[in-house]
């Protein structure tokens, strides 16, 4: 999947362990829409294996939204 050509959206993350801030190395998604349709365990599979580093970086925008709307 070439992940500049689609709009992943509506991300879903698990593997959270507090303990490993800053790093949050287990994170993954477990869940997305990609074009708006409901991401299949391969599609979420290729995005987690051969795209993590965009993964993580929607994970950490994510976590630092949440903290600034608390």
């Amino acid at each position: 999947m070439d992940i500049k050509n689609v709009k992943i959206t509506e991300m879903e993350f698990e593997g959270i362990d507090t303990k490993d801030y800053p790093d949050f190395c287990d994170v993954f998604c477990s869940d997305c829409l990609i074009d708006g349709t409901q991401a299949t365990d391969e599609q979420l599979e290729d995005l987690n294996d051969n795209h993590w580093c965009y993964v993580y970086e929607v994970f950490m925008e994510e976590m630092h939204n949440h903290v600034l709307t608390d």
